[in-house]
């Protein structure tokens, strides 16, 4: 259990940060770290560490699974949807 208080020390918390880039932007999100922070070419390597076939797909997941993974982070979900641009 977190404090009621979590969310909101969280979302000051983001605000603090100099940049927060998000995943499924990846290859934008470096361009713009560079350019927040005056960075030249950062390099990195993309790579995808889940096994080819290993992960189900949303419409293999039963919407009571689903439902229970929205639950279990809703938090999390909540952080992400105010820390996009």
């Amino acid at each position: 259990r977190l404090p009621s208080r979590a969310l909101d020390e969280a979302r000051e918390n983001l605000r603090t940060f100099a940049f927060v880039g998000i995943q499924e932007r990846f290859s934008e999100s470096i361009v713009l770290l560079q350019r927040t922070l005056g960075l030249g070419v950062v390099p990195y390597r993309s790579r995808h560490v889940s096994r080819a076939g290993h992960r189900p797909s949303v419409d293999e997941i039963s919407a009571e699974e689903r439902a229970l993974i929205l639950e279990h982070n809703a938090f999390d979900a909540e952080l992400y949807a105010f820390g996009l641009p």
